[in-house]
């Protein structure tokens, strides 16, 4: 039997707080249609179920269901009353939501938004609807160019900028933008069953939306990029008047809501069959709709620690990245982050903020803990290295460089020549050019000829201006050409000296 149904999406909540699990285990909540009731049973099959108490909250007809982790709330439409309603899933009883300015005429399925700050509905005939988290009313979506008949479910997706709905009475399934600009269409389903769609849920990684046909007894799924769609393999459980669907692509399992026949059931994703349904003992399965899940919370990606490497720098740690998939039903974000910080493999003991001044030297690591109602779950960074940097010690200078300086080098009239080659920025240092060989008028084998001492230039190249002594011109006149070896010897600010040399010919100018 076809029902003005709906469904629950949320998307990636931003807000921290310092909540703690309430009940450490993973569960699967679903409305009681025929009772007026919100329960809940223990994802694993282990039972554990029960009925949570709503205060003052509206249960009438309740239908679709979605959940605010981050608040610590599950929201619910009502079939058999205007309001949006909710209640803590700590038990501590609920309210309504304001929705002043939207339509509730009657309510179907619902997703919440909580990074948006915003719940959608479907309403009865043709209106899909949102009501601001913080109780300051709401507004009408524009849908045009999309079928809105009866929109018995809603699902957003958040970074597509969609929202999507199953219409009960035109068995289609429509898509609009979630900023309000329309610009909406109906999804090519294919080969798939669309006969009175309760509820639709998305599954991001795999690129598919589900439904639930209240008309076939089928559960059924297209491909978001239009390429149609088909019908689930649900061999092995029960499928009778289905309402709801949601869709855990971890686990590889389909949910939904078996109206008529009080059970709540699942098959595998990937078409197998190979399906069941949950054991719910403790709590009331009467007409049960809308199921959805609540884990802890499943990381995707590693914290990452950024600051300096050497003692006293400041480190900080990030929250790293956790799995939010909303759009399908599976509420699993974090609600609060604790940090423990460790070095060489042991905890720090008080390190338990998100930042941390590392003292000493050390391989760091930050491990990130996240938690939500159902559980905790932690991740750990890859170490990150502090080090004290060596102290610099003299090292010594690179020898000179005499490449491209020439061979034979001319000496003026007036005693001068020069002579280049390169060197390592501020050296000190001395030139020396010694004969190789004797020459006229001296009886030693090594005469020195000329000696200077300089400073390397920041450029790193040296041109000596040199000046022969009145004796050295003498005799290199006398010879006309003299080999001699020029010796550079290079000296750092540490003291730590080394030398180069060549061969080279000074030639006496003519007379």
């Amino acid at each position: 039997m076809a029902r003005t149904v709906g469904w629950l999406l949320g998307v990636l909540f931003a807000a921290v707080v310092s909540a703690t699990p309430a009940f450490a285990v993973d569960r699967i909540y679903w409305s009681g249609l025929g009772n007026d009731k919100i329960s809940f049973a223990n994802l694993d099959g282990s039972g554990g179920g029960g009925d949570l108490y709503t205060g003052a909250a509206t249960v009438s007809e309740p239908l679709g269901l979605a959940i605010d982790v981050a608040a610590g709330r599950i929201y619910w439409t009502n079939d058999g009353a205007p309001h949006i309603s909710f209640a803590y899933l700590d038990g501590s009883g609920g309210g309504d939501l304001n929705t002043s300015g939207a339509t509730t005429n009657p309510l179907a399925g619902i997703a919440v938004w909580p990074a948006g700050g915003r719940v959608y509905w479907g309403n009865s005939p043709d209106k899909v609807s949102f009501a601001n988290l913080d109780g300051s009313g709401g507004g009408d979506l524009n849908t045009t160019g999309a079928t809105t008949n009866r929109p018995s479910g809603v699902a957003i997706d958040p970074a597509a900028g969609k929202i999507y709905w199953s219409n009960d009475a035109a068995n289609k399934i429509s898509f609009a933008n979630l900023d309000g600009s329309g610009s909406g269409g109906d999804l090519n389903t294919g080969v798939a069953t669309v006969s009175n769609p309760l509820g639709v849920a998305i599954d991001t990684a795999a690129g598919k939306i589900f439904w639930a046909n209240d008309g076939a007894a089928k559960i059924s799924f297209a491909n978001l990029d239009g390429s149609g769609g088909g019908d689930l393999d649900t061999t092995g459980t029960t499928v009778y008047e289905p309402e709801g669907v949601a869709v855990d692509h971890a686990a590889g399992r389909v949910y939904w809501a078996n109206y008529s026949s009080t059970t709540i059931s699942y098959a595998n994703l990937d078409n197998t069959g190979g399906g069941g349904d949950l054991a719910t003992t403790g709590a009331t399965v009467n007409g049960p709709a809308f199921p959805v899940l609540l884990r802890a919370p499943s990381g995707t990606a590693a914290p990452t620690i950024s600051g300096g490497s050497t003692p006293g720098s400041l480190l900080t740690c990030s929250a790293g990245t956790w799995a939010d998939p909303l759009s399908a039903f599976v509420f699993q974000s974090p609600a609060a982050y604790a940090y423990q910080w460790s070095m060489n493999g042991a905890d720090i003991a008080g390190a338990s903020a998100n930042s941390y001044t590392a003292g000493a030297d050390g391989s760091y690591s930050c491990r990130v803990t996240a938690s939500n109602q159902a559980g905790s779950t932690a991740q750990t960074s890859a170490p990150f290295a502090v080090t004290t940097p060596p102290t610099p010690g003299p090292s010594a200078p690179a020898k000179a460089n005499f490449s491209g300086s020439p061979s034979v080098i001319k000496v003026d009239r007036k005693r001068r020549f020069r002579f280049s080659f390169g060197a390592e920025p501020a050296l000190s240092g001395t030139a020396v050019f010694r004969s190789v060989k004797k020459v006229r008028i001296a009886r030693k084998r090594a005469v020195t000829l000329a000696r200077t001492s300089f400073t390397t230039p920041a450029a790193g190249k040296v041109t000596l201006r040199m000046r022969l002594s009145k004796t050295s011109f003498r005799i290199l006149r006398l010879n006309h050409t003299i080999r001699t070896r020029v010796t550079v010897t290079l000296k750092n600010s540490a003291g730590l000296t080394s030398t180069a040399s060549r061969v080279v010919a000074l030639r006496a100018p003519r007379r």
